[in-house]
């Protein structure tokens, strides 16, 4: 047989294997919170300083070539108004795709505070571009001239040669998304949404128009504070044609403070996927609060994905790991103010400045 027919022969495989991944799934990670900036580019600043999170998830250990994904996020703030975010990710699937991934984004915000009620609001939009590198392992494939009717699998070199240029790929994509945050003393609650893969990238290694499907990521969360102790429920909602999946969950401090327990369920349209128990701790570096000014803390979070799909426990679940470090150094509530009500744009026009004063005779004025 020609190199030409191999190529040919190469070429189809790959044409089948690749136009079932142009409907493939990103990856996904079982610890919401620690993942913000993965969900939505407008999470960008909203910790109101310093965030760092490192995660790495195993998935399917039971299975040969199952799934590896290192992933490290940095987002901070210049101000109430403006974040900035940073995020790399290697995707590992099996042994011979490799996808790495980096993006940089951008993000700003309408805020206000009103100082009688001690509420805080923030209404964010958020955009971050990605460069994506896609490579293929050649060496890890398996072809037919390497298998035997008798013996399987003979172990030698295959005589199918491939051109450079199909075994990698690169890509531009841009991600955005809206974030809105409340806050009061006892509660804060936060709702987001964000479309990703913009515009649909092609991801053939050999040029056909398999195009990678926008992903729509929808959540919300609520967290109630008790002291040094609280309780935050979750949920998260992701489309990518056709996989439809939601991620519903809790993690609370309650049993003690720092101690940090979690279980939330994952559930596709058509299946259950995995029951998901977590465990970690918090520690405050210092004395404050955790949502004040100059507060700094670390938090370390292990999960174990219990398969309860058709797959069972015979995948061996998944595994995943978080490393996260917050400083807040951006006073989200200025006590130096006495205004009852402000609020500024990013864009920084004056027009929308609006101020209320306190006092028996309440005036609006607006400049």
């Amino acid at each position: 047989m020609n190199n030409f027919c191999k190529l040919l022969i190469f070429q189809f495989l790959c044409s089948l294997f690749f136009i079932n991944t142009s409907r493939a799934q990103d990856p996904g990670f079982s610890q919401f919170e620690g993942n913000k900036l993965y969900i939505n580019p407008a999470s960008a600043g909203t910790s109101m300083g310093l965030n760092i999170n490192a995660v790495y998830r195993s998935q399917w250990n039971n299975i040969k070539g199952g799934f590896q994904t290192p992933k490290l996020s940095i987002d901070f703030g210049f101000n109430k108004n403006f974040g900035m975010g940073l995020y790399i990710m290697q995707d590992n699937e099996g042994n011979s795709l490799k996808t790495t991934a980096a993006g940089l984004g951008l993000s700003g915000s309408i805020s206000g505070y009103d100082n009688s009620s001690k509420s805080y609001f923030d209404i964010r939009a958020g955009i971050m571009a990605f460069y994506v590198c896609k490579k293929l392992d050649f060496n890890n494939l398996i072809f037919s001239d390497q298998l035997d009717q008798i013996n399987g699998y003979n172990n030698h070199a295959s005589s199918f040669t491939v051109p450079q240029e199909f075994l990698k790929i690169n890509y531009f994509e841009l991600s955005t998304g809206l974030n809105f945050i409340y806050t009061k003393p006892k509660f804060e609650i936060e709702i987001g949404g964000s479309i990703h893969h913009w515009p649909k990238p092609k991801q053939s290694f050999v040029g056909l128009e398999t195009k990678l499907p926008n992903k729509y990521a929808i959540y919300a969360d609520l967290k109630f504070i008790m002291g040094e102790r609280y309780i935050y429920p979750y949920i998260s909602l992701a489309l990518q044609s056709p996989f439809k999946q939601i991620l519903l969950g809790f993690n609370t401090t309650l049993i003690y403070p720092g101690i940090i327990a979690g279980l939330s369920f994952r559930q596709s349209f058509t299946n259950s996927d995995a029951l998901i128990l977590m465990c970690g701790y918090e520690t405050n570096l210092n004395r404050e609060s955790r949502r004040k000014k100059n507060s700094h803390f670390i938090r370390v979070l292990y999960s174990y994905d219990m398969t309860i799909s058709k797959l069972s426990n015979s995948s061996g679940g998944s595994h995943e790991i978080s490393l996260g470090y917050v400083y807040k150094y951006i006073d989200r509530c200025p006590l130096n103010s006495r205004n009852n009500w402000q609020m500024r744009n990013f864009w920084k026009d004056k027009k929308i400045l609006r101020i209320k004063k306190g006092g028996k005779n309440n005036r609006n004025k607006t400049y």
